[in-house]
């Protein structure tokens, strides 16, 4: 639960409110990828490979997000 305190943060500085967003989809891509199937079959598991390199580039590119959180710096 987040505190009263950590809410007004949220919505007053710019910086907290970046970290709470790439912190919400940190969560959310965990999840959806502790979830994902594996496959039982070859097509389904080249499938589930394929899936798997494109959210591999995703979160590539969603490093700069993670970058800009550690180092302060929020685009505006």
């Amino acid at each position: 639960m987040v505190s009263i305190f950590a809410a007004r943060l949220v919505d007053t500085d710019p910086n907290f409110r970046q970290v709470q967003e790439v912190s919400e989809w940190i969560r959310n891509k965990q999840k959806q990828l502790n979830d994902a199937d594996y496959g039982s079959d070859l097509p389904s598991v080249q499938a589930e490979l394929e899936k798997q390199l494109r959210e591999h580039r995703i979160i590539e590119k969603f490093q700069t997000s993670v970058d800009k959180c550690a180092s302060g710096k929020v685009l505006k």
